[in-house]
């Protein structure tokens, strides 16, 4: 409700729910069903612009002076031109790495698209392992990448497609402080989620697995019987 007074919601601004353009809404409200607790919003930009890669940074300076926030997640980045995303990647990282109280949860751009192809899989992990750039040194133990995206609940009753990252935080939130922050949030089963946008089989997910460089990538997969799981 509090996010909803500030930011527009269901039936009040249309931009602003999770059937419009913007990621943000339908990721608030799977961070809150998978336990998500206090969340710190930065406003970067609104509802009648496109994202920019300056708003974000901005964004990210703005937390900087903030002590309260454990986890970084930035779902519209998403939005941002390929070259854009790649930087603001690599500056989230550097946030968390310089800051050492905060880790970032990274989607892999394209994982909207349904029905994605092996190669269109293997491709889009690439570029994602890619864009992350080669001279970096401890970065990238602050953060882990998650794909693909999510067929979440809308507030409208149907469907809405958004990036994993807000369910995901929800779930480590939610470990963390039931179990402990040296619980693994795996083999999680997601609330307010259908299904992912691809499914992923035991043969496709060696794809994922880590490589030398640890730029391994998480998935949501979907088990008979199970459902959409971490």
């Amino acid at each position: 409700a509090d996010f909803e007074n500030v930011f527009g919601g269901s039936g009040r601004l249309p931009e602003a729910t999770d059937s419009g353009p913007f990621h943000l809404y339908g990721s608030m409200r799977l961070f809150f069903a998978n336990g998500g607790g206090a969340a710190y919003v930065v406003s970067v930009g609104d509802f009648c612009a496109g994202p920019r890669l300056e708003d974000f940074q901005q964004g990210l300076a703005a937390l900087e002076g903030q002590s309260g926030p454990t986890l970084l997640v930035t779902p519209d980045a998403v939005l941002l031109p390929r070259a854009d995303y790649a930087t603001f990647l690599r500056d989230a990282l550097a946030h968390c790495a310089k800051l050492r109280d905060r880790f970032a949860i990274l989607d892999v751009q394209g994982g909207e698209a349904a029905d994605l192809g092996e190669d269109e899989v293997r491709r889009l992990v690439e570029d994602f392992r890619s864009d992350l750039g080669e001279s970096w040194g401890d970065e990238k133990s602050f953060g882990a990448a998650y794909f693909p995206f999510l067929h979440a609940t809308a507030s409208s009753g149907g469907e809405a497609v958004v990036p994993a990252s807000g369910a995901v935080a929800g779930v480590i939130s939610q470990i963390d402080g039931a179990r402990g922050v040296w619980h693994s949030p795996a083999n999680v089963v997601l609330n307010g989620v259908v299904r992912p946008t691809v499914r992923i089989g035991d043969r496709r997910q060696d794809d994922f697995a880590a490589t030398p460089e640890g730029k391994a990538v998480n998935l949501i997969r979907d088990f008979t019987g199970h459902g959409p799981t971490v």
